[in-house]
């Protein structure tokens, strides 16, 4: 769709981002304006991004990373499926979670403060690494 009709692709795809959210509207419309008010994207570039969203899957190495990690995501996500906060204790045993009910998939930006309550308690508590 991003060679085919590159602003409607855009379109779609900020709305994926605040999809679920009380303010997603009115999100969604600060959202387009900002972003199509830019210079269009690397049509190239974007597709090689989501090329590799389609074909590279690091669920294995998420165990090898050593520090504090702490997931925000939204319930009502569109692009990455919450049951992921199901799954990461197993992929990234040191890793914490926290799922926002009725976000998108920018919670930092439909459920701001919420999400800097969950981004300043994180921080509040990174000191060192968590592996050996």
């Amino acid at each position: 769709d991003l060679e085919q009709d590159f602003v409607a692709t855009i379109q779609r795809f900020l709305s994926l981002q605040v999809r679920g959210s009380e303010s997603g509207r009115h999100l969604l419309r600060q959202l387009r304006k900002e972003i199509l008010a830019q210079p269009p994207a690397n049509v190239s570039a974007l597709q090689t991004g989501l090329d590799l969203l389609k074909t590279v899957d690091l669920r294995n190495a998420l165990h090898t990373l050593c520090m504090p990690t702490h997931w925000i995501l939204g319930e009502r996500d569109m692009l990455v499926d919450v049951a992921l906060a199901n799954e990461l204790p197993d992929l990234m045993p040191q890793s914490t979670v926290h799922v926002i009910a009725n976000a998108g998939h920018a919670p930092f930006l439909s459920h701001l403060d919420e999400f800097r309550v969950q981004l300043s308690s994180f921080a509040k508590k990174i000191h060192e690494p968590v592996c050996d």
